[in-house]
């Protein structure tokens, strides 16, 4: 939805936007992709089968890439990345999310942890990088979100030599966030089981759709 230049809910937060023709186009995507007479087998595990050369293409996050080198070894050569297509093949979209860093409340040692966290995420070395943005870019050939990461001298050349790192940081200038309502995870889980139904062929695309919308709606509407 993010790529045919929707969000899943609105601004507010208070309606389904899936009704609309980027929701009905999205359904209709992945009826055909996924299910008894799809593409692919959902029963398939895509993630081992990629990093084993058994599977040609597929959607996954920037961070995956780390994983992916150790896993293939050499043959990580022969991995691209391109931006998520969209329905017109005219436009871009995707969604963006981040973790945080953070120290329990229940930490006998919150002080310390918290200087070692501003350390960590601010503090600069020699190549004018953060620790955690050269343990981002090391262990997971992934970016910090600090513009002083990005504009150091050894982010810089990493954008020039890793077309797969920096097909991720051109995606920053049009992502958009993952939309956090109250009940965020409820509205989540409510599209992920009417998507599955639709996906093992106990309902059309157009009745998954319609069920997500209504109620996700009526899950909003309780917030």
């Amino acid at each position: 939805m993010a790529s045919a230049g929707s969000s899943l809910l609105s601004d507010d937060f208070k309606k389904s936007n899936l009704s609309g023709d980027a929701g009905k186009a999205t359904f209709d995507l992945y009826s055909k992709i996924y299910g008894k007479n799809g593409l692919t087998d959902i029963s398939f595990n895509t993630t081992k089968g990629f990093g084993a050369g058994q599977v040609g293409m597929t959607i996954g996050a920037g961070w995956w890439a780390g994983s992916l080198k150790t896993l293939m070894k050499d043959n990580f050569a022969n991995v691209g990345a391109a931006p998520v297509p969209s329905p017109d093949g005219k436009t871009n979209g995707t969604i963006a999310y981040t973790w945080a860093w953070g120290v329990n409340s229940k930490s006998k040692h919150q002080k310390e942890a918290w200087k070692f966290l501003e350390w960590m995420n601010s503090k600069e070395a020699k190549d004018g990088m953060t620790a955690e943005g050269n343990f981002l870019l090391d262990a997971f050939n992934s970016i910090s979100t600090r513009q002083s990461d990005l504009n150091s001298a050894k982010m810089q050349e990493k954008l020039k030599s890793d077309p797969i790192i920096k097909t991720f940081t051109d995606a920053l200038g049009y992502a958009k966030e993952e939309q956090s309502p109250a009940v965020g995870s409820e509205v989540q889980d409510i599209l992920y089981k009417q998507i599955e139904s639709m996906w093992t062929d106990q309902q059309t695309a157009a009745d998954a759709l319609s069920k997500a919308h209504s109620q996700i709606e009526a899950k909003l509407g309780e917030q």
